[in-house]
């Protein structure tokens, strides 16, 4: 990886691409690490946040349909 990504809920950087999980916070791109979002950030969802990741199959699909 080019820069370095260190997660929003631990603080820990993110050394590997496959630990990296972009996803939106109060419509603002947030960086986390494969187990934080897995323990934390998963189970919550609103509005504002968004549990679904940026950087998956999900969100690629969903890119090309709209």
């Amino acid at each position: 990886m080019g820069k370095k990504a260190i997660c929003e809920e631990c603080g820990k950087t993110i050394t590997s691409k496959n630990d990296l999980v972009t996803t939106t916070a109060l419509l603002k791109l947030t960086t986390y690490c494969k187990d934080c979002y897995v323990e934390r950030i998963k189970s919550f969802s609103s509005l504002f946040v968004s549990n679904t990741p940026l950087n998956g199959k999900y969100s690629n699909v969903m890119s090309v349909i709209v």
